[in-house]
């Protein structure tokens, strides 16, 4: 502790001698003003530039008007013009607290958790029902187009080359038809049967 004093003494002892060292130069802050501090005098140029403005009309516009008359009135909502035009329901008669609220939504969760168990067990779900589905158009097209028996001219690679088909320009690319056989038969190419996903 005494070593701390000393320190403490000799540091203030420092600081008065530079006090007496920097009396008399610019740094000397002992008798500076209170009025001196950071203002300066105005300029007397720019005080006569402000005296020949006073009296004249400002640049900047002010409203004749107090600024609550300048601003449009607010309008009044269309359910107050036109109360005939709107409904007015009360929920006064109904019975809301915390017991009915909570009743309605544990029902809820209920009927919830019911429909995921029926989507998981598979024997409440009808096995006499056959999944069927459809192709489209689409599928039908694009499977025509990637048919390897097709006629159709295709790039072919002749060593490190692709060779191209011929094009003329305008012509369309004619395709070979094909014979449909009845409405019956086309429809039960097109079903895709899934009967192998029920077998366990």
């Amino acid at each position: 502790m005494e070593s701390f004093e000393v320190r403490k003494r000799a540091l203030f002892e420092c600081l008065t001698e530079a006090e007496k060292c920097l009396q008399g130069t610019n740094l000397d802050q002992t008798k500076q003003d209170a009025n001196d501090v950071g203002i300066d005098e105005p300029d007397s140029r720019a005080c006569r530039k402000i005296s020949k403005l006073r009296g004249k009309e400002s640049i900047f516009a002010k409203p004749d008007r107090p600024i609550t008359k300048c601003l449009k009135p607010r309008q009044q909502p269309d359910f107050q013009r036109n109360p005939h035009k709107w409904t007015r329901y009360s929920l006064a008669d109904a019975d809301i607290s915390d017991r009915t609220n909570s009743a309605a939504a544990f029902a809820f969760l209920r009927e919830i958790e019911t429909l995921k168990n029926a989507k998981n067990d598979p024997e409440t779900s009808n096995e006499g029902d056959k999944i069927v589905f459809n192709k489209t158009v689409r599928s039908r097209l694009a499977a025509e187009a990637t048919d390897p028996n097709s006629d159709a001219e295709k790039p072919e690679m002749k060593g490190s080359k692709v060779v191209m088909p011929e094009y003329v320009v305008g012509q369309k690319p004619s395709r070979p038809k094909k014979c449909r056989s009845s409405t019956d038969d086309r429809e039960k190419s097109q079903a895709v049967k899934l009967d192998h996903l029920f077998d366990e």
